[in-house]
């Protein structure tokens, strides 16, 4: 039972504070952290050990596999380059002449035919630079760029063979590749990998000549470039023979490995010589970014979780206030004999008591005006402010669903607060009239939950005379007329304004009449809409878009019969007002009882 003595609100408001310790905002805020909490963090772990060790893994396996394709493209280009120079033999006529030990008599025209098909290799490739042809017995043909290669005749050449490989016979090997550092003409180097081909007599098999070919490491080197600056060729013994970094061609490879990333090698063929990169990680990379965008939706899938047992959470906890919201509207259509039965505890079970009580005295004064025919206006008046109320409760509360559903339980128990004192007011204690003081308190809280609600910051202006402040006027005569104003003045996406209030006395035949006038800046309404509704205030039954009006005027005039006027005052886009006089006198009251 909920007490209304000061002494009684106090306690009921202390025992209030301990249930909300553990209310719905804590039921639905411990649920929602717990779950997501441990949802996200076993989904995060999960997706990122396995995208960190996959991740890796493939990384090292697709640069390996990179490497091996590198060093067969380039082994393919040189072999390319060395079918090139050897299709030199295709012709009979040169077959001869470089395959056979006798003598040179006409060595113009040889030269001459030699350098013409030499010239017709260089044309037909780019790979190859330079072809030379040094024969034992001193003749010499070359083709190509013209730079210090180190040797110039069949001798020179072979030692700077032997001297790059260990063991060279001209008896026993046949052909090899030699990475060599041309001098150039400009007084730089540049580095080629030379081919040397024993040339054999074919009837004694014995050495007649050379022939070279020359191949730029630039052309190998773009064989690889897409591993980057950081990635060589080596011989077997760590020499760097190619690299994208021109500066270390010729140096011994650093195995010291402090601070440099890990490398990958291959070796390129059957020359032992190695391909070398520190390999990028854009497969990692990706990897990364794989497992952000996997995360991501890990996270959203929690949120998705969170979000769903939210709704079944509120949904459980909000059932109490749809039926309370059931029975307000059961209330509003006339069924005056359901109660709230909740057993939550809750805020909702107050709200839910409150409520009983206002039906419980509502009930309590149709019951007396049935008994009293003295006071049948009385119980007309009554049940006019009781349709006021239900209204302005279910549809504040249906705003208190929406954000109990949305989690914001601060804002829905703010809600329910001030609902809970402008109900207070509105009660009144079953007194019919109360000081316009107290009215404009009513006011404030109507006021402040349609700010909440609503979210429309109207301001509100007085200009009452502090005699005139404890006047008795006839409860809930002011806020419907404000609620009009919310409704029509300020709809849509109007969020300000102001609405003002004035009172004052003036003298009538004699009388003493209290002049009020509500005011507000809102839309307005045209000539003929004014009329429309003014006529509909003085009807019997209530006219469109008007009944707050005609609620208000249908109680003055129960109160305060003829002597009670009301008349309305309004510009498109401009203002409107509501006027309205009822006569000061408590003599001039219809009846006796109040």
């Amino acid at each position: 039972m909920i007490c209304y003595s000061e002494t009684g609100v106090i306690l009921h408001k202390r025992r209030f504070s301990m249930k909300y310790r553990f209310g719905l905002m804590g039921k639905i805020a411990v649920s929602l952290f717990i779950s997501s909490l441990i949802i996200m963090f076993l989904g995060i772990t999960v997706l990122y050990t396995r995208f960190r060790t996959e991740a890796m893994r493939m990384n090292q396996l697709l640069q390996e596999a990179n490497l091996e394709i590198a060093g067969e493209n380039i082994v393919e280009k040189m072999d390319a380059a060395e079918y090139t120079a050897i299709s030199l033999f295709f012709d009979k006529d040169m077959r001869n002449i470089l395959l056979s030990k006798r003598e040179v008599n006409n060595k113009v025209e040889l030269h001459n035919q030699v350098y013409g098909n030499f010239l017709r290799i260089l044309n037909t490739t780019s790979s190859i630079s330079r072809i030379t042809l040094y024969r034992k017995d001193g003749f010499s043909v070359s083709a190509g760029l013209e730079n210090n290669y180190g040797h110039f005749d069949y001798d020179s050449c072979l030692k700077v063979i032997q001297k790059h490989i260990n063991n060279f016979s001209e008896e026993s090997n046949y052909a090899v590749w030699i990475p060599v550092l041309i001098n150039l003409q400009n007084g730089t180097q540049e580095a080629y990998f030379m081919n040397a081909r024993i040339l054999r007599d074919v009837s004694s098999s014995e050495p007649v000549g050379i022939l070279t070919f020359y191949v730029k490491e630039k052309v190998i080197s773009q064989m690889y470039s897409f591993f980057g600056k950081d990635s060589y060729l080596t011989d077997s013994e760590g020499k760097i023979i190619s690299a994208q970094d021109r500066e270390r061609i010729g140096k011994m490879e650093e195995m010291d490995n402090t601070g440099v990333p890990e490398t990958v090698f291959v070796s390129v063929g059957d020359r032992q010589w190695y391909l070398t990169a520190v390999p990028e990680n854009t497969i990692l990379d990706a990897t990364q970014d794989t497992a952000f965008f996997t995360m991501m939706t890990a996270a959203g899938f929690c949120t998705f979780l969170s979000m769903a047992a939210a709704f079944l959470i509120s949904r459980g906890l909000t059932h109490n206030i749809k039926y309370l919201k059931e029975i307000i509207e059961c209330t509003g259509a006339g069924n005056l004999n359901l109660r709230y039965q909740g057993k939550s505890g809750d805020e909702v079970d107050y709200l839910g008591k409150a409520y009983n009580k206002m039906l419980d005295d509502i009930q309590g004064y149709i019951a007396e005006d049935k008994k009293k025919q003295k006071q049948i206006q009385d119980g007309k008046i009554k049940f006019l402010q009781a349709q006021i109320n239900p209204h302005l409760l279910y549809n504040t509360l249906d705003v208190a669903i929406f954000y109990m559903e949305k989690s914001n339980m601060d804002m829905a128990l703010h809600i329910l607060r001030s609902m809970s004192s402008f109900f207070k007011l509105s009660l009144g204690k079953g007194e019919p009239l109360h000081s316009i003081r107290t009215e404009l308190s009513h006011i404030t809280y109507y006021m402040q939950l349609q700010r909440l609600c609503r979210g429309k910051e109207i301001e509100l202006f007085t200009d009452i005379p502090e005699s005139l402040m404890e006047i008795k006027i006839p409860r809930i005569t002011f806020q419907p007329i404000i609620e009009n104003a919310y409704l029509h003045a300020f709809q849509g996406t109007i969020n300000d304004g102001w609405i003002k209030i004035g009172v004052s006395r003036k003298r009538e035949m004699d009388k003493s009449v209290l002049h009020i006038c509500i005011m507000d800046n809102g839309m307005g309404m045209d000539e003929v809409k004014t009329e429309t509704i003014e006529a509909g205030l003085h009807s019997e039954k209530c006219g469109e878009n008007c009944y707050g009006l005609w609620n208000v005027y249908r109680r003055l005039k129960l109160y305060y019969g003829e002597s009670c006027r009301m008349s309305l005052e309004s510009e498109f886009g401009e203002y409107t007002k509501v006027i309205f006089a009822i006569p000061e006198e408590e003599e001039n009251v219809q009846s006796d009882d109040y």
